[in-house]
């Protein structure tokens, strides 16, 4: 039976509370603590004895507060006690007394806002193209903040004997949690132990935001020398935890007579936050998918990171690659209704490819097309668009329509293996290298040490699967160490995308190490293998994307079917087709499952509407939600995966957030004749459009 965060609690162990800020922006000229209980503990920014901020993946934020209040809820003071309604008590009578300053409302991320870090990505002659355009098309594309909305909420149980600190902690990165914990507390690696407990599917957001909850579990328990379990409350977790970053993307495309794209200009504003990162790897991301997966000769991308007054920013799967890929997907559709092509012939004829001049179609990328080919196939897309667009000619208004309106909407997409290195950014010098270990134990028994945590995405079994091959043994007879700071190595920041690039080499090197022991030596046996950054990093550079054939990338095409009520505008996704061309897949059970949960995450931030808490309206606004659909919400969904059985396994689990938003914003457009540029896509949201 495995053990969750919820479920551990040592004996003698305090309750940890956060006192957040009530305010949303100033300077603190006052803060008194009331008298505090025997047995409780309080902490302050002045109280930690090292550094005060923490850095995760190219994020990074403060433990607590100390002069001044950047958003509302901002942790200020920690307090710890054994009676959960005491310390609740002693949060209410905290005093704060704040200059207060009004916050930059936030309208629109264009301005006006202090920059961060600006982008720059250019090719070709831009300004001439546009000066010789027979049309210029523009768009504007906006993506709202997304919760991760991870099942078990941000908690740690943290346990300090006088030497030593013992973490429980759901977390993606062990190691990386340990080296922030010693930099706060200013103790030695090996004096700080980290066990990663079992969590559900995170969608990485259990990187920064885990190591926020165990810093200050952390610095409890290190002040009251005592057990500390530090819990969040789903609302709070909802509220204050570090979501994905809000994006505005504006699109120009100069076109030719033919209606063929000459150039494009696109700016790209990202959200960081009250505390942006120096190096975004978001913004990079969004940057370089800006235009999808279609040719232009000339193109201008800028990316800027825009300094607000929300609560801070952190890592989120597919962050900033999926909002460039919506905007870009989007405004395609403007141009295909130009050309007058339906979306699969218009993708089809302006894929990115090699040998353009050969003749129209050898230049495509075969995986791309492949994809592209069968989802139009299993849908029935070019019957059903063709029908949904005739009936949207004859229709003067929506609102007049006595029947349901319905859609269609069709998107392409890669998750580029430039991709999966994001994790390796910003990585600690001292954690320059991946190791992971095999042994052979005497019954033909072996068991795998990694730090890769199973958080929901099958990770454990696809190694267990891999193993129990390339060694002909039973895999009930290889099992995988429960990840453990003093038990297993440090093989890095857990994705699956990571596991297979990354992971999955590593193993096979130790399970060829371990065929060739086996014939000398006698059980047990151990072996380990590492892979140093640099040496992973090394074969992309000054490697021409362009001319690779998209063989490293993972390829998806989606096509969403939606229902709309002309009267209360809301919309009802029927089906959902995903075709994912991936490698060569273990475990396809597993992995039809991956990507079926994934679709269902997408479609929320696609459709739903924002959080709603029990407090002011204020806060509300600080966090717009991905919540997954209820039961009577789920669409049919059909997933296939083509095996071209010619190449290793790639990582897929972002295909899905890639892909269905794009999708389905182009359905409700067909079903509405409106330009739906958002997610997510509300009543409200259409009501907007018909308005305009």
């Amino acid at each position: 039976m495995q053990t969750f965060i919820h479920d551990i609690s040592p004996k003698r162990a305090l309750r940890g509370i956060v006192y957040r800020s009530p305010f949303r922006k100033g300077k603190i000229t006052g803060l008194r603590v009331p008298a505090l209980p025997k047995g409780y503990a309080c902490v302050q920014a002045r109280d930690i004895p090292g550094k005060s901020n923490l850095s995760c993946a190219g994020y990074s934020l403060p433990i607590l507060g100390k002069s001044e209040v950047h958003y509302l809820g901002e942790p200020l003071i920690l307090f710890c006690g054994p009676d959960p309604e005491v310390l609740a008590e002693i949060c209410a009578s905290v005093e704060l007394k704040l200059k207060e300053e009004s916050p930059v409302e936030y309208k629109d991320l264009s301005g006006p806002y202090r920059e961060g870090q600006i982008i720059n990505v250019a090719h070709g002659d831009v300004d001439l193209a546009f000066s010789l355009a027979d049309q210029i098309v523009e768009g504007e594309y906006r993506i709202a903040r997304q919760e991760h909305f991870y099942p078990d909420t941000q908690g740690t149980v943290a346990d300090w004997d006088g030497k030593n600190l013992s973490l429980y902690a759901a977390t993606q990165d062990p190691f990386g949690l340990r080296s922030a914990i010693c930099r706060c507390l200013d103790l030695a690696p090996r004096k700080v132990r980290v066990v990663a407990v079992p969590m559900g599917n995170s969608m990485e957001g259990k990187l920064l935001s885990s190591f926020l909850v165990a810093a200050q579990a952390s610095l409890l328990a290190y002040t009251a020398a005592k057990p500390v379990v530090l819990i969040y409350n789903r609302e709070e977790d909802l509220l204050f935890s570090p979501k994905s970053p809000e994006f505005l993307i504006r699109q120009q495309t100069a076109l030719d007579r033919e209606g063929g794209a000459m150039a494009v200009r696109v700016q790209i504003f990202m959200d960081g936050g009250c505390y942006p990162p120096k190096d975004c790897e978001a913004l990079r991301q969004s940057v370089h998918s800006a235009w999808g997966a279609y040719r232009v000769p000339n193109m201008e991308v800028t990316g800027r990171t825009l300094v607000t007054d929300f609560p801070p920013i952190g890592s989120f799967r597919a962050s900033g690659r999926a909002q460039a890929i919506f905007a870009a997907e989007l405004h395609s559709s403007r141009l295909e209704e130009i050309a007058h092509l339906d979306p699969y012939t218009w993708k089809k004829e302006n894929l990115v490819g090699t040998g353009r001049k050969e003749g129209p179609n050898r230049g495509l990328r075969p995986m791309a097309l492949a994809v592209l080919e069968e989802v139009t196939r299993i849908s029935d897309f070019t019957r059903k668009y063709s029908a949904y667009s005739a009936v949207k000619k004859r229709r003067k208004t929506i609102d007049q329509s006595a029947y349901l309106l319905r859609g269609i909407g069709m998107s392409l997409a890669s998750q580029d293996a430039e991709g999966i290195w994001e994790c390796l950014h910003s990585i600690e010098e001292t954690r320059n290298t991946c190791t992971l270990k095999l042994v052979l134990e005497r019954g033909k028994r072996v068991r795998i040490f990694t730090s890769f945590v199973d958080c929901g995405m099958g990770i454990h079994a696809l190694f267990i699967h891999r193993v129990a091959l390339l060694l002909d043994l039973d895999p009930s007879k290889i099992s995988v160490q429960p990840v453990d700071t003093q038990e297993v190595p440090d093989t890095g920041q857990t994705t699956l995308a990571r596991a297979v690039a990354v992971g999955l080499p590593l193993l096979e090197q130790c399970c060829q190490s371990l065929q060739k022991k086996r014939k000398i030596a006698t059980a047990p046996i151990e072996v380990r293998r590492s892979v140093s950054l640099d040496e992973l990093r090394a074969p992309r550079r000054g490697k021409d994307k362009s001319r690779d054939g998209g063989a490293e990338s993972a390829w998806a095409a989606t096509v969403v079917e939606v229902e709309l009520d002309p009267v209360s505008f809301q919309s009802i996704c029927r089906s959902v087709w995903l075709v994912v061309e991936a490698g060569t897949i273990a475990h396809q059970k597993t992995t039809l499952q991956i990507l079926e949960g994934e679709t269902l995450r997408a479609l929320g931030s696609s459709q739903l509407q924002e959080y709603r808490g029990t407090i002011s309206d204020d806060r509300k606004r600080c966090s717009n939600t991905d919540l997954i659909p209820g039961a009577e919400q789920v669409p049919e969904i059909q997933v296939l995966l083509l095996e071209t059985q010619e190449g290793p396994m790639k990582g897929y689990e972002q295909l899905p957030h890639l892909g269905v938003p794009p999708a389905y914003a182009a359905a409700v457009s067909q079903a509405t004749g409106l330009y739906v540029d958002q997610v997510p896509i509300t009543a409200e949201v259409i009501q907007q459009c018909l308005e305009m």
